[in-house]
């Protein structure tokens, strides 16, 4: 966490806006010798242009959660803004971080259960990040994950 925090606030420094820098593995599970992750959480900067969009994907579903979250079965996405010490400059302009959680292997796609779980385990990698981070208010993340869907 310590060296994905590292690399956040140092991307956030070199950054223009435009291009967003590549994102980071936090964690990866395997499964098997094929070498492809099963399951996946990845962070990275956003530049916001879709933060405010309520155009997605049917199988997403909108939680009330950070900036902006959306759950699905196969992926999550979790949306937080950071005000930080680390981060010269954030206390004029946030910085927008987007994290990703990605199940290869879905064995059923409407699960609520399993967008539930992912978006529970999406949020505290995020929490965790944002502590680390010094992000002020954890990034307005709770300490616990609340799973309100929102209509």
């Amino acid at each position: 966490m310590a060296a994905a925090a590292e690399k956040l606030a140092s991307d956030y420094a070199g950054w223009n806006g435009s291009a967003a820098p590549d994102e980071l593995d936090l964690c990866s599970v395997y499964k098997g010798e094929d070498g492809l992750s099963d399951a996946r959480i990845r962070v990275g900067l956003d530049d916001g242009k879709f933060i405010d969009s309520d155009d997605h994907a049917p199988t997403l579903h909108p939680y009330a959660m950070g900036r902006k979250a959306l759950a699905g079965a196969r992926r999550s996405y979790l949306h937080f803004e950071c005000v930080s010490p680390r981060m010269d400059g954030s206390d004029k302009k946030p910085a927008l971080i987007r994290g990703e959680m990605f199940n290869r292997n879905v064995p059923e796609e409407g699960s609520v259960a399993l967008r539930e779980a992912s978006l529970v385990a999406l949020h505290s990698a995020a929490l965790a990040l944002a502590k680390e981070l010094g992000c002020k208010d954890n990034g307005s993340l709770a300490e616990k994950a609340t799973l309100k869907p929102v209509a």
